[in-house]
Formats: C-alpha cells, structure tokens, sequence
C-alpha cells in the first residue's frame, strides 16, 4: 500500500511539469526555438554531463538536503564536488553565509561551476551572493542559479524575494 502511494505521490509532483510546459509552449514565438540543450526539466543532468570530470571542482550552494536526497554527489563522482549551505546536514561541507561566501575557502581556490537552485529567494543581498560567487569563478567557468521568482513564503524567517504571497 505505502508503494502505491508514494508512485502516486511522485506521479503528482511530475504532472505540473507536463503542464507547464505544455502550456508555455502556447505563449511562446514561434520564431523563437526551446533549447534542446537545458531546460527545467535537464538542468542537472546538463551540468553532471558537463561537470563530472576528473579536473572539474564544483561549488553547491545550498546543498542541504531539505526537499529530499541529493544525488548531486553521487553524479559528481569523478569531479571534486562540495557542498556549501548555511546549515550543517546531509550533503553539506563547508557551513557558512553565502553573503561572505569566499572568506570560507583559500584565497586562490577556485570552482569550474557554481550553482545554486532554489535559494536566490532566501539570501538577503543576493547581489552580494553574486559578488562573492565571482571572486570564486574560474575565467571560463560556468554559474547556474535557478531561483523561484514566484513562489508562496517557505524557510521562513530567510524568504526575502517572492512575488506570490499568501493569507
């Protein structure tokens, strides 16, 4: 029975997806392709292809596990891979203030990818947060951050940018 649930659960989670992009298609110029290289849908797997390399270092931001596991680890397997997050949990290496972010490393370490998904909302000063990625960034390497910019209020009291509030 707890199978049959938990399918249907995820089966439920995955059926936005479909529709959203089933009806953005509606709205979009038709001059104008979708990328067939990253969308919602392929990002992480985008940046494991690219990413998953032995020379490659790459910087998480916001590693914690919250929503559920992260296999981010697992398919950087073969790059060095760390997790930054401004709680100690599963996934993460280094604890600290993604406003301050390059005090926490060496002053010459640098990352090939940084990224962040899901956390530009709750950073105070996510300027600062772009700042500090830079300091950080290898010349040639790349930065992907997906944020929401319409969501309702999560991880109160640290959600500072939403456009959708709710009673």
């Amino acid at each position: 029975m707890k199978s049959i649930v938990k399918d249907m659960l995820l089966a439920c989670l995955k059926t936005p997806l479909i529709v959203e992009t089933k009806f953005d298609k509606n709205f979009l110029k038709k001059d104008v392709p979708m990328s067939k290289l990253v969308s919602h849908q392929k990002w992480q797997k985008h940046l494991y292809e690219i990413g998953n390399k032995p020379e490659m270092k790459i910087l998480e931001i916001g590693s914690r596990e919250v929503t559920g596991r992260s296999s981010a680890r697992s398919n950087f397997s073969d790059a060095k891979y760390v997790g930054f997050d401004y709680y100690p949990g599963n996934n993460v290496d280094v604890v600290g203030d993604a406003h301050k972010l390059a005090s926490y490393f060496e002053p010459n370490e640098k990352f090939d990818i940084i990224y962040s998904s899901a956390c530009f909302e709750h950073f105070a000063m996510p300027w600062i947060v772009s700042t500090e990625i830079s300091k950080l960034l290898k010349v040639g390497g790349f930065v992907f951050v997906e944020t929401h910019f319409s969501f309702s209020s999560h991880e109160r009291p640290w959600h500072f940018f939403s456009s959708v509030t709710w009673p």
